[in-house]
């Protein structure tokens, strides 16, 4: 009797990587290998500094753990007072880094006040070892950014959508510069797209959306419309398959404690007194952000956004058309100048930024979301629902910015990037395939 191999032979062709894998690993090294690269010559800001300090929490963890709970009757030191303020992700992945790499943390935070040679003296400065690996905890996350953006072109549209997306993050001058910055956009994009991807998968698994959203919440506050986002979602896809309103709102339960839980674990100062510490977070973000503009309205009068359209038309500048930006504040423009100038001699630094680049590409993300609204009909039902969900995200991250901030600041409109990536590459898509077919459509 003759051996039946074909079941052995349809479980190793199940198992086979598709070809397009492959390149698209080579694509992703040879890309990477650039990024990495040139990791220690992007110039430099002083918030790393602050990030890096501030990574000390992981030695604390280990050596006195109850030193990063927040206590009523304790007056808010200076790394009390950051750890209310800023998301935690990104010193915690500096700290593990860091340690792994056998450097210490900054003995003393940044002095925004203090010249940048007192701050030097004083050891606010951090040496370019302890820098570049500081950095590689943000840097590290770009491999996996273009896997998981082709994988969502793929699933939305096809291959040829999963390349233009990858090719236009690799290249973006705002992505090149601020996600190899040791502070928190490199994690808080990564988190962004695995979140989008986590959408686009099966709808009874939704709950799953909560990891990625909660990481990237706690990477930057600013990623919170992901929350409201992964609860539209469990509602809009699972409305016709569980077909049962005691399922979703168990599901969309379950969403918000895994949500909760990850932020509290995270979060230390919140270990002891959850409700009273938020409460105390919450004020003390809003009279930062009072301070903020009291001062900065004082240093450039007329800078703050004071109005819908300053707001708005701060947003889309520095989405697409203001060039790369290297600091908030202008402190020390003077020993930053060198390093900028250099970085800017390549290429890709600034490429597609400016009036030109800028409005194309404003042009193309505004034609790829119409594509999808007036194309929605001539789609498959999974792809309306993907198009739904990510109009509503741009929709809610484009809100709350608006509404959050009032400086224009590039590094605040950067979770807005992924969103943008995909409306261009869906129209660049279309564009191709309609002068291919000579009829314009996203099917």
């Amino acid at each position: 009797m003759v051996p039946d191999y074909s079941e052995e032979k349809n479980c190793r062709q199940k198992l086979r990587f598709p070809i397009e894998f492959y390149f698209l690993g080579l694509f992703i090294l040879f890309i990477s290998f650039f990024y990495f690269l040139k990791l220690g010559q992007v110039p430099f800001h002083p918030d790393e500094s602050t990030q890096i300090f501030m990574s000390g929490d992981l030695e604390e963890f280990f050596e006195n753990p109850a030193g990063l709970i927040w206590k009523q009757n304790i007056p808010v030191e200076s790394r009390m007072n950051y750890r209310m303020l800023d998301a935690p992700l990104a010193r915690e992945l500096i700290g593990v880094l860091r340690m792994v790499a056998s450097y210490n943390a900054l003995p003393v935070d940044w002095n925004w006040s203090k010249s940048w040679q007192e701050n030097k003296e004083a050891g606010a400065l951090p040496s370019g070892g302890l820098l570049v690996v500081s950095r590689m905890a943000s840097a590290i996350f770009f491999p996996f950014d273009l896997f998981f953006l082709y994988l969502i072109g793929r699933k939305f549209r096809g291959k040829s959508l999963g390349w233009i997306m990858v090719v236009l993050f690799s290249v973006n001058a705002l992505v090149l510069l601020h996600t190899r910055r040791a502070m928190s956009e490199g994690s808080l994009v990564f988190f962004i797209i695995l979140s989008i991807w986590c959408i686009l998968q099966n709808p009874k698994y939704l709950i799953l959306i909560a990891i990625p959203a909660a990481f990237a919440f706690n990477a930057k506050y600013s990623a919170f419309p992901l929350f409201l986002l992964g609860l539209f979602t469990i509602v809009f896809r699972n409305w016709g398959i569980l077909q049962n309103l005691k399922k979703i709102i168990l599901h969309s339960i379950a969403f918000i404690l895994v949500f909760l839980l990850i932020t509290y674990i995270l979060n230390p100062f919140l270990w002891g007194n959850p409700v009273q510490s938020i409460v105390v977070a919450i004020q003390a973000r809003q009279e930062l952000l009072i301070r903020q503009v009291t001062e900065l309205g004082d240093i450039k009068p007329g800078w703050i956004l004071d109005s819908p359209i300053k707001r708005f038309a701060g947003l889309f500048v520095n989405l697409f058309l203001a060039p790369p930006a290297f600091y908030d504040v202008g402190n020390y423009i003077q020993e930053t100048s060198a390093s900028e100038l250099k970085y800017l001699l390549s290429p890709f630094a600034s490429l597609f930024r400016g009036y030109i680049g800028g409005s194309i590409f404003l042009l193309l993300a505004v034609s790829g979301f119409l594509f999808g609204i007036f194309g929605y009909r001539e789609i498959s039902n999974d792809r309306k629902q993907y198009l739904v969900i990510l109009a509503v995200g741009t929709i809610l991250q484009s809100i709350f910015l608006l509404l959050a901030f009032p400086f224009p600041f590039q590094r605040y409109i950067i979770p807005l990037v992924p969103f943008s990536i995909i409306w261009v590459a869906l129209a660049v898509d279309v564009l191709i395939n309609s002068i291919k077919t000579k009829t314009i459509r996203i099917a």
